[in-house]
């Protein structure tokens, strides 16, 4: 497999705890807010094509088709961190379980791509029509046999989130549970700490261990956004090919609440740490720069059926 130089230097960011290093902030009046990232180092933040995007809906520009393969890992398989700025699980790459990849289409750029992790911002990335969503899920990916004159290796598939579910979301459950665990493991050390209570019995069953943690419940026979862009935190480096899902997903107002809390509520020795700012972990949108943002669909019939 070969690589770019620029895209070595963002593969163990991508694919372990450190991509969520201390450094940066999402305070716009701090000097390590959004405004400056591209201030604090070698980085790509102020590039021309950044992300994420303010988009606009339309109808379809592509007929194609995406396919998903949950693969084996299970949730004792994984590994559940939260950080200063999100929650995140990581995939193992030693070959003990089956990672989830997705078939992206497109000639040149499409491909097979596994997934490496998947996190979470608070509050939305990506605006739809000026429309901003509760949280908004990332899954980041490596592409198989990735040439080594192509920009881009990586592709994001991106789910908004939002708290209009009655019920809880089976899908979404699978994945709070874990952060939960790490949540009230880290507050029962700390003299003031406030344990979650979301379904705190299931954490440790063999039922919920042995689940298969699929990061695509939320985007079979969807519809995606899908332009070039970069990370959305630094190094911001402008090698992604971005898949939003144009549907949003729906939890239930008590998950959604549990998610918040953890992220807000992230502590290092009992201090809180977290960089969120009025709640959210999100960048603002990027300049497009005439960049352009395809809407691709599935096919509907064979004539349908087109290619990039």
């Amino acid at each position: 497999m070969f690589y770019h130089a620029g895209v070595l230097a963002v593969i163990l960011a991508l694919s372990t705890s450190r991509a969520y290093g201390a450094g940066f902030s999402y305070d716009p009046s701090a000097p390590d807010g959004p405004g400056n990232w591209e201030k604090l180092g070698d980085n790509d933040c102020g590039g021309s094509e950044n992300s994420p995007l303010a988009i606009e809906d339309r109808d379809c520009d592509e007929y194609a088709a995406y396919t998903f393969n949950a693969g084996t890992c299970t949730v004792k398989d994984a590994t559940f961190t939260i950080n200063n700025h999100g929650v995140k699980v990581d995939y193992p790459d030693d070959g003990s379980c089956e990672r989830p990849t997705f078939e992206m289409p497109g000639k040149g750029r499409g491909g097979i791509y596994t997934a490496l992790q998947f996190h979470i911002h608070t509050g939305s990335e990506h605006t739809i029509d000026r429309v901003t969503f509760g949280a908004e899920m990332h899954i980041v990916h490596q592409k198989l046999d990735c040439d080594e004159d192509q920009q881009r290796c990586y592709a994001v598939v991106g789910t908004k989130l939002n708290p209009a579910s009655l019920s809880d979301s089976k899908p979404f459950q699978d994945f709070l549970l874990g952060w939960v665990e790490i949540h009230n493991d880290q507050e029962a050390g700390c003299d003031d700490g406030t344990p979650i209570d979301y379904r705190a019995s299931r954490i440790g069953t063999s039922e919920h261990e042995n689940t298969v943690l699929n990061p695509y419940a939320f985007n079979e026979k969807s519809q995606f956004f899908h332009y070039a862009g970069g990370l959305t935190t630094p190094p911001c480096s402008e090698i992604v090919w971005w898949n939003l899902d144009v549907k949003t997903a729906a939890i239930s107002p008590e998950q959604y609440t549990a998610l918040v809390r953890i992220i807000l509520g992230y502590r290092e020795n009992c201090e809180k740490k977290t960089v969120a700012y009025n709640g959210s972990s999100s960048r603002p949108t990027q300049p497009q720069f005439g960049r352009t943002v395809w809407k691709i669909c599935p096919p509907l019939t064979e004539t349908d059926a087109t290619k990039l």
